[in-house]
């Protein structure tokens, strides 16, 4: 299921609303995605309660965060490498840069999040992020969760996303500990079903090393030593199945940390370049402007502004 932009453009009524960080009411007859372009991590309880089609072919999307979609009710089809049926019970699991598209959705009620891969991959729970790594490697996307495990895994999404509507000082910890215990639940399940990983793909070993370094004064030098392959051949490559080269995947992954750390500390923009691999806070504030239409300092003010109760 398209549980991302794609999804988006496909379902979304015109009298809803899409909120950045949680959806507050269950959204029926709509498709507004996951976004995680400004927060860290993301919520949102889909219901969609119309059938809609679209044809299987056309422009892939890719994006910069990760999602795990688990289905309630209902059946989708969507493509990721190849076209998968999901009907309840059934577990998603896209990784940034993963190309994929909805093409149906019929009844279908789910729980998704959206988060920054890249922030976790640099911390002590980079070990959670290994289902994503299977399916980066060429393993199937979905799981079949185990009927005892569902419930469990319905409440980590409700608890998670609980969490992200505090707004105390805390309240950062609390759901970056949360989505630690889904991501916890995720990989005791593809422990139990998963089949035999794959032999890993320079692709899915490319933005693993990306992920865990892109903080690091990385070059395309770096990224290709780590999979012994050449300069152009990584960047051909990795454009080529994500439409990103490898400077564009490492600048997205900084640009998520930067994000974080705009939202949740009093870092000054100086520091906040620095912390995300940018020596010149000038060039960090060119970059990040670009990207986001509005300087580093203008973003915060917004943010934490939209966040307030």
């Amino acid at each position: 299921m398209a549980l991302t932009d794609d999804g988006a453009r496909l379902f979304a009524s015109r009298g809803e609303r899409c909120f950045d960080v949680v959806v507050l009411a269950d959204h029926r007859n709509s498709g507004c995605a996951v976004r995680n372009d400004h927060k860290p991590i993301s919520v949102l309880h889909h219901r969609f309660e119309a059938h809609a089609t679209r044809p299987a072919t056309g422009a892939m999307a890719t994006h910069d965060h990760a999602v795990v979609g688990f289905f309630v009710s209902g059946r989708a089809e969507f493509l990721q490498r190849e076209q998968h049926v999901v009907v309840a019970g059934d577990l998603q699991l896209l990784p940034p840069g993963e190309p994929h598209r909805l093409v149906s959705a019929v009844d279908v009620e789910a729980w998704s999040v959206g988060f920054c891969a890249s922030c976790i991959a640099v911390t002590d729970l980079q070990p959670l992020l290994a289902p994503f790594s299977r399916v980066r490697a060429g393993a199937s996307p979905i799981l079949r969760v185990p009927a005892v495990r569902q419930a469990v895994l319905i409440e980590r999404f409700k608890n998670l996303q609980a969490s992200l509507l505090d707004d105390d000082a805390t309240a950062a910890i609390v759901s970056r500990s949360w989505l630690a215990l889904l991501l916890a639940e995720v990989k005791a399940i593809d422990a139990m079903v998963a089949p035999t990983t794959p032999r890993p793909s320079i692709v899915a070993d490319a933005l693993a090393y990306i992920e865990q370094h892109c903080l690091e004064a990385i070059t395309l030098t770096d990224i290709a030593a780590a999979v012994s392959r050449t300069p152009s051949y990584v960047t051909s490559v990795l454009t080529r199945s994500t439409g990103k080269s490898a400077g564009a995947w490492v600048m997205a992954g900084r640009m998520s940390e930067a994000r974080r750390r705009l939202l949740h500390t009093d870092e000054r923009i100086d520091i906040v370049a620095e912390r995300v691999g940018y020596a010149d806070v000038a060039h960090f504030t060119r970059l990040f402007s670009r990207a986001h239409a509005m300087p580093p300092g203008a973003w915060r003010a917004r943010h934490r502004a939209s966040s307030a109760p």
